[in-house]
């Protein structure tokens, strides 16, 4: 670990992730759903917008064209450098590769302390919170992910533009990018 400090995309992503993950409990936040909730932040303008790379992912059952950038895919590393996220990846016949991970016990002490104090905390769990009190957890649906509250059920968001349809124009510039 290096003594650089995080900035305030990193406090962001290890701030989303403290809340839907946890090492003590082994809860995994998978990484595709991870890139639903950090679009619908980019989106309301919480989370930087930063510049759009198509890449060819997995998502539900098949290969799409979907928001990912490299920015926001070195972010998360630097934290995992930080030993503030653990990762766990699993290979199968039918996916390329699972990629999810949780936040640790040494991320979680860097929030109860204060120190993730670049974050707006009250933006983000007003977009990502029900009023029951749960956080809306991701729905891979099949034209759009869609946040929900699973425990009241009253609170539902469709994810618009994460989702790209390559037989349609692109409406701004974008690099493609395969992995």
């Amino acid at each position: 670990m290096t003594t650089k400090q995080l900035d305030k995309d990193q406090q962001s992503i290890l701030y989303v992730y403290s809340k839907y993950s946890s090492e003590k409990d082994t809860v995994y936040l998978q990484y595709t759903a991870a890139l639903v909730i950090f679009y619908f932040l980019m989106k309301n303008k919480i989370f930087p917008l930063y510049k759009e790379q198509l890449l060819v992912y997995d998502y539900k059952d098949s290969r799409k064209y979907m928001w990912e950038d490299k920015k926001f895919m070195e972010d998360v590393n630097v934290v995992r450098d930080f030993d503030f996220l653990n990762r766990a990846r699993l290979k199968t016949a039918g996916y390329r590769d699972l990629n999810a991970h949780y936040c640790t016990q040494k991320g979680l002490k860097y929030i109860e302390e204060g120190k993730a104090n670049l974050v707006d905390t009250k933006a983000i769990n007003k977009l990502l919170k029900c009023k029951c009190g749960n956080y809306l957890q991701v729905h891979l649906e099949e034209k759009s992910p869609v946040l929900r509250c699973t425990k009241c059920r009253k609170k539902e968001i469709v994810v618009e533009g994460f989702l790209y349809n390559l037989s349609e124009p692109i409406g701004y510039r974008h690099t493609s990018s395969f992995l």
